[in-house]
């Protein structure tokens, strides 16, 4: 390969020197094979090294591919500048270069200034799903001490925030205010900001506030009045018609526009006074315009039919979206305020409140979240002077001498927080180079601000290589054919503004087309599909499946992609289909296609409480905790573990059909229902251990009881399943961390838990196949690219936050003002920060729809679905006076098809789209621009199939015939039923006496009191975790344990709980003495083996003894002695006998035999037991 050729504005970026710089990079132009070109250089030129950059971004992986790069261009550059000795130097260093995420670098830089913070220096970092966990319970517990000490204004607060029947809304909007307040560098000073709003005693529309009214205000007034221009233009023309009668002629002229002109005369009147009328004054010019009848006119002609859709579109428009926002007077809002205050300042405390708890939880845990580390590093880095004002501190300072370059990586997603980080770091704000794209800014629920890259973008000087800072632009598109760049330019050139979006997408922002990145064809590189489906029942998603799996079916193997050396057939892995949201549609697709034979993955998110064997094991706790509970006891008894039948469960009700299922199912055992007998008798032991243990020790017996883990393991995904099983232990753990012990507790915990569907969302697994169609959402596919895109679901309505409470960054926390629980009055702080809400989430969608978009490579599909004689897609095409959309009229549209129809509705290629938009004739009114990339739109009829039905030949069987088949049915014998209710997957354990569970309820105490806070059940872990770790040469138990204990390999609760004498006669018995002479030593060894049913379960068939079973188990340690195998188990039963744990324990220890031999390949000499209790060994 010859040397890369870079663009202009490429080489500007290379090249640039002596300040700060902000890259704004286009979709697909090459921005980080730029970034690392230009450290590449700047290592080469000598003016820095790898050991003073600073180069961070967002990801592990996209840090990983950075430093990656980085390596392999210096490695080039070394050999051929082999006589810069410095470049070897500068690889070797690499490795430890500040090259890495944000999270990554703050860890680094908390855990070396440890001292300075007052934290210990092995703090663990929480992953999510504990995160969540802890968060959870936090909250709840603010919340139950709100309530018993009832606080003031809190009765207040919920009678406004909180629902009828639960405190969820409560919850959420304080989680989503300290989500908030923690990306800002200083959570309380921005708390105390909220109340601002409603302290500011300036007349509302001299507030900051009032003026994020005033401008929406100005949209909309700017939209009437484009539209009464267009009306009124349009009846006077029709006056000039030869074709119009006398009557009609006189109904316009009289009539029609008297009325228009006095309505478009009061709304210039309101647009043109907007900035110099106080409210009141405002509020009378709104109520004053009333809106008159509009005249009936039989035959109109398209144009008077188009004025009337206008004229109602901006009176239905006024009185839905303005009238409503002037219900009060000043005075009013200021009544209002005073009612709000203090509400707010009763969250914010609340807030506040639950901020130190969780903190406090944490910091008994020693962890903490990616945001503390971040304020972590904020106040290592800040100090304030003498005034207050916001200072560097001596660690930013030497940090600053150190770092000469500061570059950062997808900078558009940075927060406040963030921000204040970076400024920190630079020397005096002139070494920062940042990259980015605002047009891709789509991690707004994660707290990015957009704003602070368009704020830098709109100050910043244009790159001339003298002024600094100074912004560049890269448009040049490197990933996508022409026609995908041309049309998606078209789309966005005309619905993406200042207004909304931020930016004005004009040719400074456009995508510009690489010449020679792919050979030109013939076909169009995008495709506007619309499906209508004629059975009203089918669902939108449904119709659009089908239309999806036939085009996939009709381009696999058939279209060409590009690959290195040229062309070849499209592959079921070049497809993805983009969508908002994959939570329902998402499967529906999956199914169809794997239904279909196209091998399909779907990423998506799931709720922890909602898998299914999570389902099954709180099932199995409610019918422990309740037994009365018939709707979990049906499905524990239909589960796989039980193995009930659904005609089981027939017979089962029917002994009673007015009786509960349980007192059906005792009855049934008594009745002799050996099954039933079972399944009690087994509930029963569960259920009286339950009394004894706390909820994470009683999670893991259920499993080991069960067999559980070994179900879930012979299922698909199954490693993610145990990974949901494990996370519900770790809810039981941080339930009982706070001092709580008891199952009905515990289940109480996980209602309230599986109320807030945040707290229990987990990512999904990642299933995808290389050769399998990729479904997933826009948010997941950035930084992605595939050659075919298909983007689904275009007609979804767009989704807007919903609740009492309203939050959008500009103006705070919007809430009714409350007079009590029944009476909550809606106010203007309220819907303006409403207003402010939703121009943040449209300039969003905006943002998602470009980043869906780029991903294309070779063809972008866009499909939208209607029912026939549905609503349609909006027509917004009428209600602009430009090619570009105006920015009201872009806040209207209800889905992304609004847009992307009203963008086409003018390319010559395109009327079909005409069709739709504009019916009963009117398709000459849209203006068709030529001169456009090509298009290729169709309308489709999706027709639901009917099964066809087939007449079939009745076959009469002959009387004799069917007389024997009847005998021979009666008198079969099923060959495996010796196996009925025998597992194809058991653990090891299993084999042990089965009345282990009695013993431990004769032993345990209930863990609240239990010595050291432990069960004895715990205490036994204790024990054999320390067995596990210990080295048998060191006598120096206590030693052992206190480094055990410092490596964060023991608690201090688990290293007090071992018992030091017992461990002393075992390191001086004689089987420690044979492990410590034995060179070949295996602890905690894992194995899994087959065996035969007739090996494992005694007097079965000849036929079923063949069957085969899995067995499972780990063994505590096994050594060989003179070429053989010695096994031994470690127990702490009391009270025992050898005869007794013999008797118990010699199943298990000969399935751990067999099952060794087979895995390690070695003969096994002895099994033992090595008793605690006892201080001996008992040979097996």
């Amino acid at each position: 390969m010859g040397e890369t050729k870079w663009t202009a504005s490429q080489r500007n970026v290379i090249d640039s020197e002596g300040g700060t710089l902000l890259v704004s990079a286009a979709a697909g132009s090459g921005k980080t094979t730029v970034m690392v070109e230009k450290i590449t250089r700047m290592i080469l030129e000598g003016k820095c090294s790898v050991r003073d950059i600073l180069v961070v971004t967002f990801t592990n992986a996209a840090a990983a591919n950075m430093k990656a790069k980085i390596a392999k261009s210096l490695a080039k550059a070394a050999r051929e500048n082999r006589e810069n000795k410095n470049l070897v130097s500068e690889l070797n260093c690499l490795p430890l270069a500040r090259i890495s995420t944000i999270d990554s670098f703050c860890i680094d830089l908390v855990r070396s200034n440890f001292h300075a913070l007052d934290i210990e220096p092995d703090f663990a970092l929480m992953d999510g799903g504990k995160e969540k966990i802890l968060r959870n319970e936090a909250i709840n517990s603010v919340l139950d001490e709100y309530y018993e000490k009832n606080p003031e204004n809190f009765s207040l607060l919920c009678d406004t925030i909180s629902g009828d029947r639960d405190d969820n809304n409560l919850i959420e909007a304080a989680l989503k205010i300290y989500d908030e307040a923690q990306s800002h560098p200083f959570p309380d000073e921005y708390l105390d900001s909220l109340t601002c709003s409603y302290t500011d005693t300036r007349p509302f529309l001299e507030t900051p506030m009032g003026k994020i009214l005033l401008a929406y205000l100005k949209k909309a007034f700017d939209y009437y009045t484009v539209l009464a221009d267009k009306a009124m233009k349009l009846a006077e023309n029709e006056l000039l018609s030869e074709s119009l009668s006398e009557k009609h002629a006189e109904t316009i002229k009289d009539v029609l526009l008297p009325i228009i002109r006095k309505e478009r005369e009061c709304f210039y009147d309101i647009k043109d006074n907007l900035y110099n009328t106080d409210w009141d004054g405002l509020k009378e010019k709104i109520e004053k315009l009333k809106f008159d009848g509009f005249p009936r006119m039989n035959n109109k002609s398209p144009e008077m039919t188009q004025c009337k859709s206008m004229r109602d579109e901006w009176r239905d428009s006024f009185k839905d979206d303005l009238q409503n926002l002037f219900g009060e007077t000043q005075e009013e809002i200021n009544d209002n305020k005073a009612r709000i205050l203090p509400v707010i300042q009763c969250l914010t405390e609340f807030v506040r409140d639950f901020s130190k708890k969780y903190s406090e939880a944490k910091r008994a845990q020693n962890a903490m979240t990616f945001g503390d580390i971040l304020h972590c590093a904020i106040n290592l880095l800040s100090d304030r002077d003498e005034n207050g004002k916001l200072v560097k501190s001596a660690v930013a300072k030497e940090l600053s001498d150190e770092i000469k370059y500061i570059f950062v990586d997808e900078y558009q997603d940075v927060n406040e927080a963030q921000e204040l980080l970076f400024n920190l770091l630079s020397a005096k704000g002139d070494n920062l180079f940042m990259v980015g794209d605002v047009k891709q800014s789509i991690y707004g629920f994660r707290q990015a601000r957009p704003e602070l890259f368009l704020k830098k973008q709109n100050e910043y000087a244009r790159y001339d290589g003298k002024t600094y800072p100074s912004t560049i632009l890269l448009g040049e598109n490197f990933r996508s054919r022409k026609g995908i760049t041309e049309n998606v330019n078209h789309i966005f050139s005309r619905i993406m503004t200042n207004e909304i979006g931020g930016l004005e997408y004009n040719s400074d922002h456009f995508l510009n087309y690489h010449d020679g990145a792919y050979e030109d064809k013939t076909e169009p590189d995008v495709e506007l599909h619309h499906c209508l489906y004629t059975d009203k029942k089918t669902k939108k998603y449904e119709a659009e499946a089908e239309f999806i799996a036939d085009y996939i079916e009709s381009n696999v193997g058939k279209m060409l992609v590009k690959e290195k050396d040229g062309q070849r057939p499209a592959r079921y892995g070049d497809f993805c289909v983009l969508m908002r949201s994959v939570k329902d549609e998402g499967v529906i697709l999956s199914a169809l296609l794997e239904k279909r034979n196209i091998p399909a993955s779907c990423k998506m998110d799931r709720v922890l409480f909602e898998e299914p064997e999570v389902r099954f094991v709180l099932a199995l706790l409610r019918v422990l905790n309740n037994p009365a509970d018939d709707v979990s006891l049906l499905a524990v008894m239909l589960s796989p573990v039980y193995g009930f039948t659904p005609d089981e469960m027939i017979d089962i009700k029917n002994n009673g059909k007015n009786r509960s299922l349980f007192r059906n199912v005792v009855i049934a055992a008594e009745n002799g229902d050996s099954k039933c007998s079972s399944f009690l008798e087994e509930t029963d032991k569960l259920r009286k251990i339950s009394f004894t243990v706390g909820a994470a020790e009683l999670l893991q017996i259920l499993y080991e009881k069960t067999g559980y883990i070994s179900v879930v393991s012979a299922m698909g995904n199954a490693a993610g399943r145990r990974t949901n099983l494990r996370l519900l232990c770790d809810y039981a753990e941080a339930y009982e961390s706070a001092g709580r012990f008891g199952l009905s507790g515990f289940l109480r915990y996980i209602d309230r838990a599986e109320k807030t569907e945040e707290a229990s969302k987990m990512s999904e697994p990642e299933t995808d196949s290389a050769d399998s169609v990729k479904i997933m959402t826009i948010h997941k596919s950035k930084g992605l690219e595939f050659p075919v895109c298909i983007l689904a679901r275009c007609s979804t309505q767009f989704s807007r936050s919903k609740g009492g409470v309203v939050y959008s960054h500009n103006c705070g926390i919007g809430l009714y003002a409350s007079e009590s629980k029944y009476v909550r009055i809606n106010n203007i702080m309220r819907e303006t920060a409403k207003i402010d809400r939703a121009e943040s989430e449209r300039a969003e969608e905006l943002r998602c729809l470009y980043v869906a978009m780029t991903r294309a490579m070779e063809k972008l599909v866009i499909i939208t679905t209607d029912v026939e004689g549905g609503r349609g897609t909006l027509n917004l095409c009428d209600y602009s006076d430009s090619e570009k959309l105006m920015p009201f009229a872009v806040l209207k549209a209800t889905t992304p098809a609004d847009l992307i129809f009203t963008a086409f509705s003018d390319h010559p290629d395109a009327p079909v789209v005409r069709t739709l938009l504009a019916k009963n004739g009117r398709e000459h009114l849209i203006t068709v621009h030529h001169g456009k990339a090509p298009l290729l739109a169709q309308a489709h009829t999706i027709e639901k199939e009917e099964a066809e039905e087939t007449e079939e030949e009745e076959i009469v069987p002959d009387v004799s015939q069917l007389v024997e088949l009847i005998r021979e049915k009666i008198d079969y014998k099923y060959e495996y039923a010796c196996l009925d209710g025998a597992r194809a997957k058991r653990v090891a354990s299993d084999f042990a006496e089965a009345h282990s569970a009695e013993s431990h309820i004769a032993e345990a105490l209930p863990a609240f009191m239990s010595k050291n806070g432990l069960t004895p059940a715990q205490r036994g872990t204790a024990n054999h975790k320390f067995m596990e770790l210990a080295d048998f040469s060191d006598s120096d138990i206590e030693a052992q344990l206190e480094r055990f204990v410092e490596e964060g390999k023991l608690t201090s609760a688990q290293a007090q709980a071992v018992d030091k004498e017992k461990m002393r006669v075992f390191f001086e018995s004689d089987i420690c003495r044979r492990i410590r002479a034995s060179s070949e030593v295996y602890r905690e060894k894992p194995f899994t083996c087959e065996m035969t049913a007739g090996e494992i379960y005694p007097g079965v068939t000849r036929k079923a003894a063949d069957e085969t079973v899995i067995i499972e188990g780990v063994a505590d340690i096994a050594f060989v002695e003179n070429g053989k195998l010695v096994i031994v188990d470690y127990k702490t039963d009391y009270n025992v006998t050898k005869d007794k744990l013999r008797l118990r324990y010699s199943g298990q220890l000969g399935i751990y035999a067999q099952c060794l031999e087979k895995t390690l390949g070695i003969e096994v000499k002895e099994t033992c037991i090595y008793s605690f209790f006892l201080g001996e060994t008992v040979k097996i």
